[in-house]
């Protein structure tokens, strides 16, 4: 059973503990999902950093982010909205696509949004559905172990979900509904509802951390 000290440091919510801050702070760092496949949020894109990590390419999956010239760096931008309504699966291929022919070429690639937590780890699991011999569901897991501020939109996550039966012919995650809360979410997210039974608590991490938006 999830407890809620666990619910706190997965939404990424700060406070004096030492630990919540160190996890905190992991999710504004530029995380390694594979060797070559790198995922941040725009505050840890450094020109610096990217080249002491070797990465020939950047995609920016942010609509509201101004290009950022890198040298000797490629930068690829996705105008895409974090909405539950944003046509994600229009890019889906696109950027998958990109990121093989990336991994291909022994070049190393940084996907980034804002703040790494929803448009940008998209692109990854969907990338690691179609070319990373993953379902939905263990790409999830893989990327949440790294990165456990990772929360792709509800509408996105409806998109990975339609995204993986096209290219593996099952569906590996579901929408599941809280009718206590009112609240649905995919059910690899279930856990973390279920600490969520205190009405006040939920309401307090809709306010602050925009959860309303993203699973309501």
């Amino acid at each position: 059973m999830v407890n809620l000290e666990a619910a706190v440091e997965s939404f990424c919510i700060g406070n004096s503990d030492g630990k919540l801050i160190q996890k905190r702070n992991l999710c504004s760092e530029i995380s390694s999902i594979l060797p070559w496949l790198f995922l941040s949020g725009a505050r840890a894109v450094r020109e610096a950093r990217l080249h002491e990590l070797g990465i020939t390419n950047v995609i920016n999956t942010a609509v509201e982010l101004p290009e950022q010239p890198l040298d000797n760096i490629e930068v690829t931008t996705v105008q895409l909205q974090d909405v539950p309504g944003a046509n994600l699966s229009q890019y889906l291929h696109q950027i998958c696509d990109k990121l093989e022919s990336i991994r291909l070429s022994d070049g190393r690639a940084l996907i980034h949004c804002v703040a790494g937590v929803s448009r940008s780890p998209s692109f990854v699991l969907a990338y690691l559905v179609k070319y990373g011999g993953m379902s939905l569901r263990e790409a999830y897991q893989h990327v949440y172990i790294i990165r456990p501020c990772v929360r792709p939109n509800l509408g996105f996550f409806e998109h990975l979900i339609a995204f993986e039966y096209l290219e593996r012919g099952e569906s590996t995650v579901h929408m599941v509904t809280n009718p206590e809360l009112g609240m649905t979410v995919p059910d690899v997210c279930e856990n973390e509802l279920h600490v969520l039974k205190d009405q006040r608590w939920a309401l307090s991490i809709k306010e602050r951390r925009g959860f309303e938006n993203r699973y309501a």
